[in-house]
């Protein structure tokens, strides 16, 4: 055993239709239409199922840092100026007051 693999329930569900796939239970255009995927994706799984069992039905990039994340130094900043106590009435006059008062730029 090479240790604990935690999956969610819709990665269960999509490991069985996959497994359903592989053992020619049902087709891939149905496997597809069931998961809400295109034929070409589904054809992925498998080969990843194939290659690496249960771990192919798990996204790659869980547990991993996004890459569209505000830079630490930036989240560290608008932290402190809300501790300042900026009075706020909206998530808009907050992105302002922190606009104004840092010029830390709104996205």
């Amino acid at each position: 055993m090479e240790g604990i693999l935690t999956i969610s329930q819709r990665e269960v569900d999509r490991l069985s239709i996959i497994t359903q796939v592989l053992n020619k239970k049902i087709t891939p255009s149905e496997s597809a239409s069931l998961l809400k995927l295109g034929e070409r994706q589904i054809f992925r799984l498998v080969q990843r199922v194939r290659e690496e069992g249960s771990k192919g039905v798990i996204h790659k990039n869980r547990g991993k840092k996004s890459n569209r994340g505000y830079p630490e130094k930036l989240k560290q900043r608008v932290l402190e100026l809300y501790k300042k106590q900026i009075v706020i009435t909206d998530q808009r006059c907050l992105s302002m007051s922190f606009c104004r008062i840092d010029s830390v730029a709104r996205h």
